[in-house]
């Protein structure tokens, strides 16, 4: 072990210098390596913080008239879209719950929505009240894992003037999803109004 003389300036110290840490006892000067703490979390605030960092990474895949539904739900109140639909959306990704993924901007909601698993490997039926009048409809769907809401939430445009059933295909065959619709006023892209979504849930068909 290596050997430290302090020169007679350094009388007393204490706290962190880089990789050394000094503390002083009984009028003598001591130091050691700084080691950092690694953080130790309960197994209810790892839970909370895999729920947290997973309902981000919800909000990232979302873009376009769905978050700016969200940004005008905001308005007026001391937040951001992003923090009300973390704010929303936590709790019931942590309960395996299907998430509200959509505020209402100016649409009604599609009516008499329900999904079921359709006939073919990774097909999921999604039925509803037929849209008219040049109003589109974008389904959304997200995977169901160990008993969370979980994986990437996934894009799927329906078109204008849909009838009912419309098939969402290339899921996991046997497996849960989270299914989402809105109903917007024009193409996705070009939407300006949206209504609030609807949801339900199914099995994809093996």
């Amino acid at each position: 072990m290596a050997k430290i003389k302090f020169i007679s300036v350094l009388k007393q110290g204490s706290g962190r210098m880089e990789d050394v840490v000094f503390s002083s006892w009984k009028g003598r000067l001591f130091m050691k390596p700084y080691k950092k703490q690694r953080a130790t979390f309960t197994d209810g605030q790892q839970e909370i913080r895999n729920s947290f960092t997973a309902t981000s990474k919800n909000w990232k895949s979302l873009a376009g008239i769905v978050c700016a539904s969200w940004e005008e739900h905001a308005e007026g109140r001391v937040m951001t879209g992003y923090n009300a639909f973390m704010g929303e959306n936590i709790n019931p990704h942590r309960a395996g719950k299907m998430l509200t993924l959509c505020m209402s901007m100016g649409m009604e909601p599609l009516a008499g929505f329900t999904a079921t698993t359709g006939t073919g490997p990774g097909v999921i039926e999604a039925r509803f009240s037929p849209v008219n009048g040049g109003k589109h409809v974008a389904f959304f769907v997200q995977k169901k894992e160990d008993a969370v809401t979980g994986g990437s939430i996934l894009f799927v445009n329906g078109g204008m003037d849909l009838p009912s059933p419309f098939k969402i295909t290339g899921m996991e065959s046997g497996t849960e999803y989270h299914v989402y619709a809105v109903v917007t006023d024009k193409a996705y892209t070009e939407a300006a109004s949206v209504s609030a979504s609807v949801s339900a849930s199914a099995v994809a068909g093996a």
